[in-house]
This record gives C-alpha cells, structure tokens and sequence, in this order.
C-alpha cells in the first residue's frame, strides 16, 4: 500500500470513532507529497517515515502521533511545492552536535537555508485530542438518533485550535498573540548561524484568520456588516510592537472594532531574531491549492534587490508577488479575493468533513 492509501485507511477506521478533521484536510497534499517523492529520495524518505507514524495503533485518534506527524508532512510538503515552482532543495543532514537547518538550495552564487515548523493548535497533542472528544461526542449523538429510528442524523462539531471561545482578548488579538507564540517557541538560534537562513512556518493545522493574501497587510479592507479595517495577523506575526491597535470584526453593529493594543513583539521586529532573514507561511486556503508567503524586513528586502542577490529571484518564485515587509512597500499587490464573509478566525465554523 502506498503511503495515500496508509493514510485513508487510517481515517476510514476511525470514522465509527470519530473524525480527525485536521487529518483529513491534509489527505490531497498527502497524494501531491508521494507523487513528487517518486523522483525525490529525500521525498521518499519522509514517505517511509510518515508511513511507519500512520500504521501505529489508533494514530488518529492520537493527538500526540497527529502533532508528530504534522511535523514531517511540513517539512515534505514545503519541499514539495518547492519542487513544483521549480525550486530544488537538499535535505540537510542533522549533526549530533550541531542544530541545523532542515533544507538547502544551493546555486553558483549564494545559497539559502530554510527551517521549517509546522505550528500545533493551542496545547498542542492535547488540544487535539479535546477537538476528538468532540468529533466521538457529535458521533455518539448521531448514532443515539439512529436508535430512534431518524432516517437522517446529523452531529456537530468543532474545532478550536486556538482553543475555546471567547477570546478574552478579541478573536484577531487570539490569532496574532497565538501565531508568535508558537513561532517563538519554535525558534532555535543555532539553526539559523549560516546567512540567507529563513524560518518557514507551515500553517496546516492553525489557520491565520483570514488565508488570502490580504493578511500580509498591517490592516485590510472588509466589508462584513459594514466598512472596515481589520489587523493583518501574519503581518503582526513578522512585525507587531507593542502598543500597536488591533482592529477586528465585531459581533454586531455598535460593538467595538478595536480590540486593543498588542502587547507582543513579532518576530522580524524582534533584535533577538535578527538572525532569521524572513519568514516564509505556507497557509491552506479551503477548496484551493497551498500559497506560501513572504515576509522580510524592508531594508533587508532592498538590500537583496540592490545587491543583485541570487536568492531573491528564489524567494520570488516561491512567493510570487504574495509577501510583503514592515513598511507595506508591497501592499499595493495584495488585494486578496472580493468576500463578504466575516473572517474565520479562530476557524469558527470549519468546513463539514465528508
């Protein structure tokens, strides 16, 4: 069986049991991950070790073994959209004594290293497993229906990775505080000693609020009960101060817009991290293929253009015209998508799961 077929199967078991819906809406970019792995040994070999995670008892229903697993997927999955925008990597080999990073792109004039963290939900494994209590108690409720002769049964559930509302602090407030948080304690300075390093932070199981590009804003337009501006919560990741406004999307009309002053520092703003050169944000847009964004300091990003650097033409065919940097120099080319829905952050109403 093939690593794909592992994977449905897993899920299939569990279903009676309940639903991993973070797993299942990794299941199409696990197929792209073995497809590209047939040319790729590192691919492959990621395959083998994801393989021998799905095949343990009740995977699934294992929030420790699903975190686990989030992990490699990342890091394949990265080097797999990388391959389809035409840019190769090497795996890099972990050394005993010395942390590093995970890949390598290599050219005649500069190379570029990319780290890659896949974010858990908040509490990480046991986080996960709350969200499966739910998903086994909306299949109990089904099957008590059943019971009682209803032809058709219907169960709900949710799931919360940025844990249960409400958000003390505002929803958007939740999301961006969140966001640096987990990247922060995913930061190990060795891994970024060689120049040109950049941290990839892959988003698969914790949305940002909203997943067009319009996050990489330091505020959107968004016309959702009425006219407004919203707080871009990745551009917050890289670059919020504290005493910045955090602008959201109220319940109704006449409830406040602002939710507060953040009181974090991003990661780009932080002179802790001065060693990172930019951060790249792999998110998962429902319905549609994976987009990876940058983010980079303004004088870092000129520099770059300036000096001719080799790398920059990789970052842009990563990227495309989706990143931007500290002082929005790039905020006239990310419109995003025309919607009037209300931004799903903290992913309040997930899609039903088939």
């Amino acid at each position: 069986m093939t690593l794909y077929e592992h994977f449905c199967a897993a899920l299939n078991e569990s279903r009676d049991v309940a639903a991993n819906g973070y797993l299942q809406l990794l299941a199409p970019f696990i197929k792209d991950i073995e497809s590209a792995s047939s040319a790729d040994s590192a691919l492959a070999e990621y395959c083998r070790k994801m393989v021998a995670l799905v095949q343990k008892h009740h995977f699934v229903l294992n929030g420790d073994l699903v975190s686990e697993f989030s992990q490699l997927f990342g890091e394949a999955h990265f080097a797999s959209l990388c391959r389809e925008r035409g840019v190769s990597l090497v795996k890099i080999q972990e050394l005993q004594n010395k942390k590093t990073p995970d890949f390598l792109h290599s050219s005649d004039q500069q190379n570029v290293y990319f780290e890659v963290k896949t974010l858990s939900v908040v509490n990480g494994g046991r986080g996960i497993n709350k969200d499966l209590l739910n998903a086994l108690d909306a299949q109990i409720d089904i099957e008590q229906q059943q019971k009682k002769g209803k032809t058709v049964a219907i169960g709900t559930s949710e799931m919360q990775p940025y844990a249960e509302k409400p958000y003390r602090e505002g929803a958007i407030t939740a999301v961006i505080s969140t966001l640096i948080e987990k990247a922060r304690q995913n930061i190990k300075s060795d891994q970024y000693s060689n120049p040109n390093t950049f941290l990839v932070l892959n988003l698969c199981l914790i949305s940002p609020a909203i997943t067009d590009n319009r996050t990489l804003r330091p505020a959107y337009c968004d016309d959702y009960l009425f006219p407004k501006a919203i707080t871009g919560d990745l551009w917050m990741l890289a670059f919020a101060k504290p005493g910045m406004l955090v602008l959201g999307c109220p319940e109704f009309e006449g409830k406040p817009c602002i939710e507060g002053v953040i009181q974090k520092l991003g990661i780009l703003a932080d002179e802790e991290f001065a060693n990172i050169s930019g951060l790249l944000v792999v998110v998962y847009p429902l319905g549609e293929k994976p987009s990876i964004y940058g983010l980079y300091r303004g004088a870092d990003h000129d520099k770059w253009v300036d000096e001719g650097a080799s790398f920059s033409g990789v970052l842009e065919s990563l990227t495309n015209q989706n990143w931007n940097d500290d002082t929005d120099s790039n905020g006239w080319q990310l419109g995003g998508r025309e919607s009037n829905a209300q931004p799903n952050a903290p992913r309040d109403a997930p899609p039903k799961i088939p």
